[in-house]
């Protein structure tokens, strides 16, 4: 529905139904230039109210060994892709592993 009110365009009016046919995409280059946040994230720590009220600076939080593996990657609020934490050029980087599919 959200494309066929960027693209009317594409909508044909017919008297019978005719099966539904698979338009090619096209990227909408207006969209170039819109940040999206981007995230990444682990899940599985998990630690009591008491233990996050005493955090401070210094203190060693212990991750599962797994965890690197088991990357979220967000785009804004969304769940899209699953990683592997790694670096690049000196720097953490996430290579992305497996696309979720929406």
């Amino acid at each position: 529905p959200l494309l066929r009110q960027l693209c009317p365009e594409t909508e044909t009016v017919t008297d019978s139904p005719a099966p539904a046919v698979a338009l090619p995409l096209r990227w909408n280059r207006a969209l170039d230039d819109v940040c999206l946040p981007v995230t990444a994230e682990w899940e599985g720590l998990e630690i009591s109210a008491g233990e996050l009220l005493h955090l401070k600076a210094g203190d060693v939080l212990q991750l599962n060994p797994k965890l690197p593996q088991q990357v979220c990657v967000r785009l804004g609020e969304l769940s899209r892709f699953n990683g592997r934490l790694g670096s690049a050029d000196g720097h953490w980087a996430v290579e992305l592993t497996h696309v979720i599919k929406p």
